[in-house]
């Protein structure tokens, strides 16, 4: 896929979460795979994954660590 990933691309593949919206799910891990191909590291980590991201209502939110780890468990 190269760094040319989009939310589209991801929206098909993720499971639907009662209460989270699939969009914001997308492009957190957008967030986290473009993070990831941006950097030298050989292997992905909760280090990529983001510590904030933007809801649906246009705020910043900071991400619990255990999504953190949900969320590297997944990719």
């Amino acid at each position: 896929m190269g760094s040319n990933v989009k939310v589209s691309d991801i929206l098909n593949l993720l499971p639907k979460r009662k209460g989270e919206s699939l969009y914001v799910q997308a492009k957190f891990v957008v967030d986290t795979l473009n993070a990831f191909m941006a950097s030298a590291d050989p292997s992905i980590t909760t280090a990529h994954v983001p510590t904030k991201i933007m809801q649906e209502d246009g705020r910043m939110h900071t991400v619990d660590h255990s999504v953190q780890m949900v969320t590297r468990n997944s990719i």
